[in-house]
């Protein structure tokens, strides 16, 4: 495995962060609709392939350059009992690592998910990109030959805060970190906060210099690019069950938030727009779900769509993953909590 191999502690609901049984988390909940399985030890597998994309939109042309980074899958391995969740995961080389020049990815995750609150923080960047549907971009291009930018790299963190309206009959557990179990169809309106920033650079023009395209983003040769946004979102969560145990769940939540884009260019001047950006965050996924078993797949998403400097311009910042979880629980018997009795939280 090489240098730049993915290998990371991925907190994905995880040390301190996950189930605090807290004041709020003894809020009461309807049994028949899902249950908290308090003395159940989840353990689960992992394999999941993320995503961390940008797009360079000009208006006026009516056209988008997609940069991609896609990193091979990584395993993991992962367990919860209470408040305690941690998960341990390790990336392998794509295949096209090689080919397409990419050197070093870092991917950073922690969740927070109390009974009506959910807090998510994350963290990564990425080195190596390419132009995907090169030969529609650049001119005299051969068809299905990538054009590789192992200089162009990117930084991103953010933080969401997400209330959960309808916690006594809505598992937001159940279908991302598999302790709890939804048996009955239930939804919830969600609204929260979001915080964003991104951030691209290269050693060269990021747009290429020979685009077919005459005049793409007004022909302004930038090296980096930064964009910092806050705002709300809203929209709505639902976990469809049937027979109790197979399910199909979804998500989607959007909003406008306050935001500056700034960029640099080739020659060191530097631009800077204040304007509304777009945040959009969407999941989906589907499987079986028990008191002992979980198997499933979902789907997660956030996008960031931020105007430019440039006129009619603008640069979507694109983030995911696709995960295959399977996970058993066990039944932990009542004893002593091993923790203080002042603390507001047991183990």
């Amino acid at each position: 495995m090489r240098w730049f191999a993915l290998v990371c502690f991925l907190w994905a609901g995880n040390l301190l962060a996950q189930n605090i049984y807290t004041t709020q988390d003894r809020h009461s909940y309807d049994s028949l609709y899902y249950d908290k399985l308090p003395d159940a030890l989840t353990l689960k597998l992992l394999s999941f392939t993320k995503y961390s994309d940008f797009n360079l939109s000009d208006g006026a042309l009516h056209q988008t350059l997609n940069y991609e980074a896609h990193p091979g899958p990584s395993l993991g391995i992962g367990m919860h009992y209470k408040w305690l969740g941690l998960t341990f995961s390790m990336g392998y080389n794509a295949p096209g690592d090689t080919l397409y020049q990419r050197s070093q990815r870092f991917d950073f995750q922690t969740h927070l998910f109390l009974r009506r609150l959910t807090l998510q923080f994350y963290s990564s960047g990425y080195s190596g990109y390419y132009l995907n549907e090169t030969e529609k971009h650049i001119r005299n291009w051969p068809d299905g030959k990538l054009y590789p930018r192992s200089d162009i790299k990117t930084r991103n963190f953010g933080f969401n805060g997400f209330y959960i309206f309808n916690s006594g009959r809505f598992s937001n557990r159940a279908p991302s970190i598999y302790n709890e179990w939804q048996k009955k169809s239930a939804g919830s309106l969600v609204a929260g906060a979001t915080l964003l920033y991104n951030q691209v650079k290269a050693d060269s023009a990021i747009i290429p210099t020979n685009l077919l395209a005459i005049g793409y983003f007004n022909d302004t040769n930038f090296t980096y690019s930064d964009q910092f946004t806050v705002g709300g979102q809203v929209g709505y969560a639902f976990t469809l069950v049937l027979r109790q145990h197979f399910f199909v769940n979804f998500s989607i939540l959007g909003g406008f938030s306050a935001g500056s884009t700034s960029m640099s260019l080739s020659d060191g001047e530097s631009l800077k727009e204040n304007r509304l950006n777009f945040v959009m965050s969407n999941s989906a996924g589907f499987g079986y779900n028990s008191r002992r078993f979980y198997a499933g797949f979902n789907y997660t998403n956030l996008v960031s769509d931020a105007p430019t400097p440039v006129q009619n311009t603008s640069i979507d910042y694109h983030a995911g993953k696709f995960q295959l979880a399977i996970a058993y629980r066990f039944t932990v018997p009542k004893h002593k909590s091993i923790l203080p009795v002042w603390l507001p939280f047991e183990l």
